[in-house]
């Protein structure tokens, strides 16, 4: 082999390693985004959850006012 094909070898090598290092960035980044978009997720559905349990305690208090309007809201809270 003379020096111009050891060249284009080791230059066809260092390509494809390269192209293997980005794909595996590539990867990497995708799982990471995916990971924190479930993490934020469930984050929005705690606080849901929490905002919903929040109504439904007021509700129940309004419930035991003495006040009939206030009662009323709470039913329709409900």
């Amino acid at each position: 082999m003379n020096a111009v094909n050891i060249l284009n070898a080791v230059n066809i090598v260092r390509g494809t390693l390269l192209r293997a290092v980005d794909g595996a960035v590539v990867l990497f980044g995708a799982y990471a985004t995916r990971r924190q978009v479930r993490v934020s997720q469930d984050g929005l559905n705690a606080t849901r959850e929490g905002n919903i349990t929040d109504r439904f305690s007021r509700a129940v208090d309004q419930l035991g006012s003495d006040k009939l309007d206030v009662r009323i809201r709470g039913i329709y809270a409900l």
